[in-house]
């Protein structure tokens, strides 16, 4: 079952324990309506259940679903759209968005200067994450990443 990023996003919160459907509309920013549609699929396939006011994952049906989920190719589609979406409110104007797009020639020293400084951009958010671990912020404050380069030949799908 692949899922859509407005799915995954109710998942990943639901990951964190129990909650009520106001709860999940308040950590992640989806309206009412967008929720109730996504938990009813959910409750369809059994992925959650209901009790005493509070949503749960099911854990039996959950292991089943998250071998697919955690795929290769759903994290292939799960990145593909997430950056869709990222350019698509970059170009809307959406204040909070960067964007930084260049082709340029680098040499053997530049290119592992620029390794390096990636690397190190990654160790700075892996250590973020780290002492963060235990503060559990909303899922709509959270900041997304997402670096890629290569050979130009790469970034035309030839």
């Amino acid at each position: 079952m692949g899922l859509l990023p407005i799915e995954r996003i109710v998942l990943e919160e639901l990951q964190r324990g129990k909650k009520t459907k106001e709860q999940i509309a308040e950590s992640t920013g989806l309206s009412m309506n967008a929720l109730t549609n996504i938990l009813r699929s959910f409750f369809s396939v059994g992925i959650i259940s209901l009790k005493e006011g509070f949503i749960h994952l099911n854990r039996i049906t959950l292991g089943k679903f998250l071998q697919d989920f955690n795929s290769k190719e759903n994290k292939k589609v799960e990145i593909s759209e997430t950056a869709s979406s990222l350019l698509k409110n970059y170009f809307d104007g959406k204040k909070d968005v960067e964007l930084s797009f260049m082709k340029v020639s680098l040499d053997k020293f530049e290119k592992e200067a620029l390794d390096y400084h990636i690397r190190q951009i990654k160790e700075f958010l892996n250590k973020v994450k780290e002492k963060k671990k235990n503060y559990h912020s909303t899922l709509k404050e959270q900041t997304l990443f997402l670096c890629s380069y290569g050979p130009y030949k790469f970034g035309l799908d030839i």
